[in-house]
């Protein structure tokens, strides 16, 4: 009975080594990645220009920093991130200031997103950077499903980069200035598609869920109001405006309103809608269409 008690003990501390030993090189791994989300995020929060982009895909794909900065005379970054919604934009902006503060933020408000109910378990993305940033911290725990415990491994955080890491070596991206421009025109087959399945009914969780990430939005507004930093909440333009987003943006456009957050909407700006040579898909514009709307988008943040 006492070999079986020190084998066991003998296992767990092989265990505890594996696991310290993968979660310290990896955490190394994690201060040097130039690629993927990760990549992206280390360089949003190290950078220093003066106009800081938060959103989704339709931040990273609809903001030419190229075009806005041109335009306004001032350095951009684009740290919109695919999938991702204002969970993620808060922790980049809140980590972001703790460096240097930025004169604008400008956060793109997808409807799409901000009412996905898989925002929770995306969190996981987040799990690596959670010793490095405490923000992130704070965010992957929003998730219900979210078990505490298996955070004290070392090694569990990065269950989800191994492929990332790899990436990392053979083709290493340092996010000049986080745009990323994407070719095509929307095809028939798409609209009709969206047409056919439209569904126009906001769950009970769904509406939670718009409302947990609109007070969001204020945190961000608030953490920039402290910093004298100014604030642009923005929704860029889509190709046909689906019964449930239409319904969406509606009350994104009530909650800010309360809150006193201005919202430049040009989600059904004529300039756009319905022109399929300006659009990818429904939802992104194509490298044209960025280069239309960024022109659009400097001359908002010039007025100001």
């Amino acid at each position: 009975m006492k070999n079986n008690y020190i084998k066991f003990i003998l296992f767990l501390g092989v265990l505890f080594v594996i696991d310290f030993s993968i979660g310290s090189i990896s955490n190394l791994i994690i201060d040097r990645q130039t690629s993927g989300t990760i990549g992206l995020i280390n360089k949003a929060i190290l950078d220093k220009s003066n106009i800081l982009i938060l959103g989704s895909s339709r931040a990273q794909n609809h903001y030419n920093s190229r075009i806005i900065s041109e335009k306004t005379k001032h350095t951009v970054f684009n740290a919109g991130i695919g999938g991702q919604g204002n969970f993620a934009a808060y922790a980049i902006l809140k980590e972001r200031l703790q460096k240097n503060n930025p004169h604008i933020v400008v956060l793109d408000l997808a409807p799409n997103i901000i009412l996905d109910l898989k925002q929770f378990e995306k969190l996981t993305t987040f799990y690596p950077l959670t010793n490095k940033y405490k923000s992130f911290d704070s965010i992957v725990t929003l998730n219900p499903n979210h078990k505490s415990f298996l955070m004290y491994s070392k090694a569990y955080k990065y269950n989800s980069t191994a492929f990332d890491f790899f990436y990392n070596f053979i083709s290493p991206n340092n996010f000049n200035d986080g745009f990323t421009a994407i070719d095509g025109k929307i095809s028939k087959i798409q609209i009709d598609d969206e047409l056919k399945n439209e569904n126009s009914i906001i769950s009970k969780k769904e509406l939670e869920m718009i409302y947990l990430q609109l007070s969001y939005v204020n945190k961000m507004k608030l953490l920039c109001l402290k910093k004298n930093i100014e604030f642009v909440s923005i929704i860029s333009p889509c190709f046909l405006e689906s019964l449930k987003n239409k319904k969406t943006r509606e009350l994104i456009k009530n909650y800010l309103d309360k809150h006193n957050i201005i919202l430049h909407d040009f989600s059904v700006d004529k300039s756009f809608t319905y022109k399929q040579n300006l659009f990818k898909d429904l939802l992104h514009l194509n490298k044209k269409g960025s280069d239309v709307y960024s022109d659009k988008v400097a001359s908002v943040i010039q007025m100001k």
